[in-house]
């Protein structure tokens, strides 16, 4: 679908006036940066980096993560920790290997083109009553443009099998005393 300068679609951000990108000082100073494609610019962190959190059982979550097409992400700079229960932990993170890359800041480092999905195990000091937090860390960069996004930080919320609620849980030796 196509729209007429200036005008809105639904679900898309406001695009300014493609005139105006094609000519004046801004296009100039890419022409001048050697960028002058208009369909180079950077789209928002949450369209170039999208994330997905599903469990596999009550101790194994994957996380899914996508980068846009002409982005990456870099393989050391994705990390997880719980956020809630308290009682919950990370025990580890399964990565695949990524693709070298010569990065002018960070040396040779592996990235990922194309959705990886990480590994979670986790481990609880009790079966967790609620769905679990999970923080997630990444950072990524534009290919074509060059630029690299600060990291990103998300908390997906991520429902166990088997969690047992409050109301469900077996009575504790405590309170089983004190019922008799």
């Amino acid at each position: 679908m196509h729209a007429q300068a200036g005008t809105v679609v639904p679900g898309q951000a406001p695009r300014p006036d493609v005139a105006a990108t094609t000519s004046g000082p801004i296009e100039s100073v890419r022409k001048w940066l050697g960028r002058s494609d208009p369909q180079a610019e950077l789209i928002p962190a949450d369209d170039a980096f999208k994330i997905t959190v599903r469990s596999r059982d009550a101790n194994t979550l994957v996380a899914t993560l996508t980068p846009a097409p002409n982005y990456y992400l870099y393989r050391d700079r994705i990390a997880f920790s719980v956020v809630a229960p308290t009682t919950s932990r990370i025990a580890g993170v399964t990565l695949p290997q990524g693709e070298r890359k010569a990065d002018p800041t960070f040396g040779t480092v592996q990235v990922y083109h194309h959705p990886v999905a990480a590994v979670i195990a986790l481990q609880h000091g009790q079966p967790p009553t609620t769905p679990l937090q999970l923080r997630a860390r990444y950072q990524g960069c534009n290919e074509p443009v060059g630029v690299c996004y600060p990291p990103i930080e998300k908390i997906v919320s991520v429902a166990l099998p088997g969690a047992v609620s409050p109301a469900a849980a077996p009575p504790s030796k405590a309170t089983a005393r004190r019922a008799e």
